[in-house]
């Protein structure tokens, strides 16, 4: 790319590091993210925030953790809304794992009810057998069976 006069920036580092992270590949994800200023890019909010998103998704929360530390400390730019979300995501499940609490489809939408329910997988919570059958027969009621 550099050859051709293409420099990638941050947000072309951003959108590499979440498509990489979405294939399952986080330790790749972490090395482009650690390799970015060597190649003379800084790290802005979307760079950090995509890299704790995906420590998040990939149940890796102290590095998420450590992300937000590093991100205040270098200082090159402050965290916002979105780097918040996913570690409050984060922490709301963990607490609800430790709290045997367990979804609703009628605490929310179905959509992310669903979305919730595959999250809580990943991360250990075991639900209840009730719940399964709460979410299975209100996707077959609205013809998503398939979900």
């Amino acid at each position: 790319m550099k050859v051709d006069g293409c420099v990638p920036d941050a947000k072309f580092y951003s959108s590499l590091i979440h498509i990489v992270s979405k294939t399952g590949r986080f330790k790749d994800a972490a090395e482009i993210f650690e390799d970015m200023t060597n190649q003379g890019v800084a790290r802005d909010v979307l760079v950090y925030n995509t890299m704790i998103s995906a420590a998040v998704n990939h149940s890796r929360d102290e590095t998420a953790l450590r992300l937000l530390k590093r991100m205040k400390e270098e200082g090159s730019c402050s965290p916002n809304v979105e780097t918040y979300a996913p570690l409050l995501k984060m922490f709301l499940l963990q607490h609800m794992v430790r709290n045997d609490v367990s979804i609703d489809v009628a605490t929310g939408k179905l959509e992310e009810a669903c979305l919730f329910f595959d999250e809580a997988m990943r991360k250990g919570m075991v639900p209840r057998e009730s719940t399964c059958k709460m979410l299975v027969d209100e996707l077959e009621r609205r013809g998503m069976a398939e979900a």
